[in-house]
């Protein structure tokens, strides 16, 4: 089995590759984006990208996901601690930098998830 955890346009050749060593499962990393947040952000005019895999996510205030360390430095960061602070403010903890990860559990049920994304509203609003 190989497992993928590169950007998209790499993949291609990675599975050419394992085709040719006769591998018979290729797993990618899942590009899960919360449609809902990302529409949101969108609603408000807010440039925001996610990703996920499994229950770890990250979110950033740019145009696309990066792909580096530098392409997360030049993200809004400034507006990351704002969305930060807000979401804070109203009882949601987020991992306080974007360089971190956040994680969701199974304590994390239907309302609490309803209730991160109504503040997450909330945050947009505010920051637009």
């Amino acid at each position: 089995m190989v497992d993928i955890f590169r950007p998209a346009p790499a993949c291609v050749e990675i599975v050419q590759q394992a085709i040719a060593k006769g591998v018979k499962s290729v797993w990618m990393q899942l590009k899960i984006i919360n449609l809902e947040a990302a529409r949101l952000a969108e609603e408000a005019g807010i440039e925001f990208c996610s990703d996920s895999i499994g229950g770890m996510f990250g979110f950033y205030f740019g145009a696309q996901i990066p792909q580096s360390f530098e392409e997360v430095k030049a993200a809004n960061q400034e507006r990351f601690k704002r969305f930060f602070h807000l979401m804070l403010a109203d009882g949601v903890f987020l991992a306080p930098s974007m360089f971190e990860a956040g994680f969701v559990c199974i304590k994390h049920d239907a309302q609490a998830l309803e209730q991160t994304l109504a503040s997450a509203k909330r945050a947009f609003a505010a920051l637009a």
